[in-house]
């Protein structure tokens, strides 16, 4: 018989450990698992120290920025080995083997030195909180406390793929503007650097008077712009200080306050981000208040996840609210910041003590809606993408075209 050493958190929440004799590893697992604890770690007796990961600071590597979607991919895999019975800290060394960030690799790594010199799971996640959010760091923390730290993993995992899905549809939906954007002022640029200058000096030699021609002066002088590279940098200077400072007026709550509120009242994109804020505040709500989250403090977490400032002043008041006893319904309609539909399934669900599920309702439909959404966005946007380049290259056209009419009526 062998003795393995085990850190694991019982059914109450609390850490405990122990040791265990059996033949095989599994064994111990199994037996630990039938009392329903959760295992952080398990070891053979005199285990093998393992020293802190130190960085090496004279090594340099490129790191890729740790995104949802590796965090997602993260939680996922380490739902399944938790399930598989397999103790966390194991689970943990296994991924950080497999993962491809260098990163993450490290951030996985540290989390599993914190919980075998002794922190709980919750605890060593919330010593990274570059990558890890409050919000999942107090799902952990709740399946702690009750004891089924798996099952909460699981349900992170779900809601973190949820998130990671809406984020690549709106992706999908705004890359093909972006990508025509770039595309005509690449267009406009070289039209400007190359095709331009070569109708100057006919222009020149008629002796036109380009007074009667703005949209050609106009382009001839961004064209000379183009033919000097410090001017070139001049402009880049400038175009990237006003970019600079309207980013840091747009990082302020008030300038984020009117920029937002000037997008929603756009036709058709107005109404698609609005849905898909709508959509993030119930999925995000409904995974917390399944995990056992006060509803308080559910409110209070998801605020930091709308990307709305009006919708997260309204949630962090729904919050005070709700803990100061008052009902959710009436905190939701009184914040007028929530459509009807929402403020009737949270009546609903309080009423019938399954908030959850009604949230996750409301999740559901506004996923449809949203679906819908992209539709009629991509349909908005291709003959506005079109009418753009279409009045760009007219723009230009007429540009050329008038002082060569001008120039055959001086022949």
């Amino acid at each position: 018989m062998k003795k393995f050493v085990y850190t694991a958190v019982d059914q109450d929440g609390s850490m405990i450990k122990g040791v265990e004799s059996a033949a095989y590893r599994e064994d111990v697992i199994f037996a630990l698992k039938a009392k329903g604890y959760t295992l952080l770690d398990l070891r053979a007796d005199v285990p093998e120290e393992k020293p802190e990961p130190a960085a090496e600071p004279h090594q340099f590597h490129f790191r890729r920025r740790i995104t949802p979607a590796i965090i997602a991919e993260f939680t996922r895999q380490l739902a399944e080995l938790t399930e598989a019975g397999i103790p966390i800290v194991e689970a943990l060394d296994s991924i950080s083997e497999h993962t491809a960030s260098e990163s993450f690799r490290g951030v996985v790594k540290k989390v599993s030195h914190d919980i075998q010199r002794g922190l709980g799971f919750a605890q060593a996640l919330s010593e990274q909180p570059h990558v890890f959010s409050p919000l999942y760091v107090n799902m952990i923390k709740v399946g702690e406390a009750g004891g089924n730290v798996g099952e909460m993993v699981s349900q992170l995992a779900d809601y973190l793929e949820q998130d990671v899905e809406l984020r690549r549809k709106i992706r999908g939906v705004l890359s093909y503007p972006a990508f025509t954007l770039v595309v005509s002022l690449v267009l406009v640029y070289f039209m400007l650097s190359f095709l331009l200058p070569g109708f100057v000096p006919v222009f020149e030699g008629a002796n036109l008077d380009m007074s009667r021609y703005p949209i050609t002066k106009v382009l001839i002088r961004l064209s000379n712009l183009t033919t000097s590279i410090w001017d070139e940098l001049l402009l880049f200077a400038c175009v990237g200080g006003i970019l600079y400072l309207f980013r840091a007026v747009l990082k302020t709550p008030e300038g984020a306050r009117v920029s937002q509120s000037f997008v929603y009242k756009l036709p058709v994109i107005g109404s698609f981000i609005e849905l898909t804020v709508m959509a993030r505040i119930a999925n995000t709500l409904g995974a917390l208040v399944a995990a056992g989250v006060p509803l308080s403090e559910a409110f209070s977490l998801t605020a930091g996840t709308s990307g709305r400032v009006v919708v997260d002043e309204a949630l962090r008041e729904v919050s005070r609210r709700v803990q100061e006893g008052q009902d959710l319904a009436r905190a939701l309609r009184e914040t007028k910041a929530f459509p009807a539909l929402m403020i009737q399934m949270a009546a609903l669900g309080e009423k019938s003590g399954e908030l959850n599920v009604t949230l996750s309702r409301v999740g559901l439909y506004y996923k449809r809606k949203l679906d819908s959404g992209i539709e009629s966005l991509s349909a908005f946007l291709q003959p506005v993408i079109m009418i753009f380049i279409g009045g760009l290259i007219f723009i230009f056209v007429l540009g050329i075209f008038l002082p060569i009419l001008g120039v055959a009526g001086n022949i």
